[in-house]
């Protein structure tokens, strides 16, 4: 069965993390547990597409430099089918999944191996976030 917008939403009821509709076809979803709370789910036949935004990428070019490397290092070793991409907003993790056959194991496991990711890489990562400036 090809998943559409009610196979999609039924998964979410099921996985128990709270969520939202925020467009017709694209939902985010909040993981308390793991405290994952951008994770955007977009339907987009014959996709589903599980994203997340990490950060920004760093201003010193000596930092992005690593960090590049260090996202296509765990990209090799670290993920299985998700992967560290650059978008316009910058470092984000994502999962693509074929709508066509998604089941609710293949669902529940992309939205686990994307928080699973997260938890564990973030000591590695956050040495790359810039900080805040602090307030005058």
């Amino acid at each position: 069965m090809e998943a559409n917008t009610d196979v999609i939403e039924g998964y979410l009821m099921r996985t128990e993390h709270s969520y939202e509709l925020i467009a017709d076809t694209t939902w985010m979803v909040h993981d308390e547990a793991d405290h994952v709370d951008n994770i955007v789910i977009q339907l987009t036949p014959p996709l589903v597409v599980f994203t997340v935004r990490l950060m920004a990428m760093p201003a010193d070019a000596s930092k992005r430099a690593e960090l590049c490397e260090q996202l296509l290092r765990l990209n090799a070793s670290e993920l299985i089918s998700g992967a560290y991409a650059l978008d316009e907003s910058g470092i984000i993790i994502t999962e693509t999944l074929q709508s066509e056959t998604l089941d609710f194991e293949e669902f529940q496991a992309a939205l686990d191996c994307l928080t699973m990711a997260i938890t564990e890489h973030y000591s590695l990562l956050r040495k790359y976030h810039d900080a805040p400036e602090e307030a005058a």
